[in-house]
């Protein structure tokens, strides 16, 4: 997409409110609600995303064959045609065998467990870099008084977000406007 110059509005310095969060003296713009949190967001999507490749491969559980009695060396064209057998099996899941077949599944035990243990940490993180309260996201095993706390804690950030906005809204734009059209804070003429 090419954008034109025509359709390209321009600002001048004065003509910009401009609103930090998260100030920083190193960051002229603030660090922002985002930025303290990439690295927990870039680890929950990767954790997201092999929890669920972990699943979909130990939804079809991997078998493990053995062909004969211990001692006896197998054909190898028999142990390749019942691999051909296998990888063909699809919704089959019934086998009927001699005594010299032992099909076992291979499991993988509690491996699923420790890695939804892991992405709620990284939950938590997000929770703390982004500055929301567990109590707001319905996580957490907390007590009435703690809820509370958060819950007047988030407010009263809202509402010095609020102040710095408002303070940004009259420096910025209502004070210029007023002063362009010859008028204080209270609606009087300067020229009157």
């Amino acid at each position: 997409m090419t954008i034109k110059k025509s359709n390209v509005v321009e600002f001048k310095p004065n003509q910009i409110g401009h609103l930090k969060i998260n100030d920083d003296a190193d960051a002229a713009y603030g660090l922002g609600f985002i930025w303290p949190s990439v690295k927990a967001l870039e680890n929950f999507v990767q954790n997201e995303y092999d929890v669920h490749r972990l699943m979909t491969r130990k939804a079809g559980a991997p078998y493990h064959v053995k062909l004969g009695q211990p001692g006896e060396i197998v054909q190898q064209g028999d142990i390749d045609d019942f691999k051909t057998k296998l990888e063909y099996q699809n919704t089959r899941t019934e086998w009927v065998t001699d005594g010299s077949v032992e099909i076992t599944a291979i499991d993988f035990g509690k491996l699923g467990e420790s890695l939804t243990s892991l992405i709620k940490q990284d939950l938590l993180m997000i929770y703390a870099g982004f500055q929301i309260p567990e109590v707001l996201v319905g996580s957490g095993q907390l007590n009435e008084g703690i809820a509370k706390v958060q819950l007047e804690g988030i407010q009263r950030k809202a509402a010095s977000i609020q102040e710095k906005i408002e303070s940004i809204l009259e420096e910025k734009v209502f004070k210029p406007l007023l002063l362009a059209q010859n008028l204080d804070g209270d609606g009087k003429s300067y020229s009157a």
